[in-house]
């Protein structure tokens, strides 16, 4: 399948797979997997379910709590939801703008207060918010799983009194057409990070390198091929 083709069948899938019927199903699975394990693919060590993100991209098998394993999968992000791990990479993702040391370790302290705690975005990155310390907080678990990247009226003020909560790609866009609504500007916020991730994919390797040092001028070499392998080397949703 084609990028185009898969653009085609993405919109396919939207239209049948309303935000309405996505947030049963998120919450159905949060219930019906509760009490459970996931082996965590970097220790492999167990953890409760709760202390992971769903998210469609990995499969996990599901543990009970005497470690036998169940005939069942799910779909879970593939690091714990502490924050203890990979947060940096989520933002470079969406080369997110913010102060990445401060927001990854706020993003430890929410995670660390409870289990059924986790840190979460007040601007999602998918929308083009900020990977700062003054764009987390604390949030419970089934209600982020239930929120998922979805930009909130309280989000949507926010931007409206301060548009510094957007990575400086996405502000324009937002006042182009903020007075349009929350729905319509949640879309051009979503397209405009699109964009831009298909932009840089696009560049030639040494014209790719340079944008990303640009971004990043205190990363090492080795972090900056890092990101370019993991995010940038073709577009994938």
């Amino acid at each position: 399948m084609n990028h185009e083709e898969k653009i085609d069948f993405n919109k396919i899938l939207q239209n049948k797979f309303t935000g309405e019927i996505l947030n049963k199903m998120e919450i159905t699975q949060a219930r019906w997997t509760e009490g459970h394990l996931v082996l965590d693919s970097k220790d492999q060590k167990l953890y409760p379910v709760e202390d992971f993100v769903f998210n469609v991209s990995k499969k996990r098998e599901l543990y009970t709590f005497n470690e036998e394993l169940t005939p069942y999968r799910i779909n879970v992000h593939n690091t714990r939801a502490k924050g203890q791990r990979s947060s940096t990479l989520r933002g470079e993702k969406y080369l997110a703008c913010g102060e990445y040391t401060e927001a990854n370790r706020a993003m430890k302290r929410l995670g660390n207060q409870d289990k059924n705690i986790h840190a979460d975005h007040i601007i999602p990155l998918a929308a083009g918010g900020i990977h700062d310390e003054r764009n987390l907080r604390a949030l419970g678990g089934k209600e982020n799983i239930k929120k998922k990247d979805k930009l909130t009226e309280e989000a949507f003020e926010i931007l409206k009194n301060d548009v510094s909560f957007l990575s400086k790609w996405h502000r324009d866009v937002f006042e182009k057409h903020k007075h349009q609504g929350l729905e319509v500007i949640w879309e051009y916020l979503k397209d405009s990070v699109f964009k831009l991730r298909k932009n840089v994919i696009s560049l030639e390797p040494e014209e790719k390198y340079n944008f990303i040092q640009k971004v990043y001028p205190h990363y090492k070499e080795s972090q900056i091929k890092r990101i370019i392998k993991k995010h940038f080397t073709e577009y994938e949703d």
